[in-house]
């Protein structure tokens, strides 16, 4: 899956989006951007429930049935860290 910067700052990283009303289009960015990937993608954070939760509200208002096919997984790699957004399908095995 990619790697990408997802939630709050984290020193040494890049940016991420934050929950200003201008930026909340980048979480709904997410599901689209694992939406067109293989698998999905892995979003790098600092408060996984608050990145979930952001997460969740996007898709909801979102409305988008092609997105209902990607699941929020915390990754058993790096629970406190990673979020991985997964396609779900037959075939399609999460990796890094």
């Amino acid at each position: 899956m990619s790697r990408l910067g997802g939630d709050f700052s984290v020193s040494g990283r890049s940016p991420r989006p934050t929950e200003s009303p201008a930026m909340q289009m980048n979480w709904l960015e997410f599901w689209h951007l694992a939406a067109a990937s293989q698998y999905g993608i892995v979003i790098a954070v600092s408060d996984v429930g608050r990145a979930k939760q952001l997460l969740y509200q996007a898709r909801s208002k979102a409305g988008d049935p092609a997105l209902s096919g990607i699941q929020i997984r915390v990754s058993p790699v790096l629970p406190n860290e990673e979020l991985w957004l997964v396609k779900e399908s037959p075939d399609a095995a999460p990796s890094k």
